[in-house]
């Protein structure tokens, strides 16, 4: 599990979490956004510039992983 800590606007922050959703946006090449007319949820397209700063965000949580598990060959993890 990644730090947990809190954003600017007080919301907590879990970058495996963030991965989870941006796994899951990329294969529906879609995401929610707030309709600022009616305050409900939208489905809209994920345009090419969201699609490949997701995809960047997975990446660097892949290469952190593989990294950690390169310098500690020896490390069994202990908590679900």
């Amino acid at each position: 599990m990644g730090l947990i800590r809190k954003t600017r606007n007080g919301k907590l922050f879990n970058p495996g979490k963030t991965a989870k959703r941006y796994a899951t946006q990329l294969k529906n090449k879609s995401h929610k956004v707030v309709d600022e007319k009616t305050g409900k949820l939208k489905t809209k397209p994920l345009t090419k510039p969201q699609a490949a700063y997701r995809m960047g965000y997975i990446q660097a949580q892949v290469d952190s992983a593989n990294l950690f598990k390169e310098k500690n060959p020896g490390y069994v993890r202990t908590t679900k």
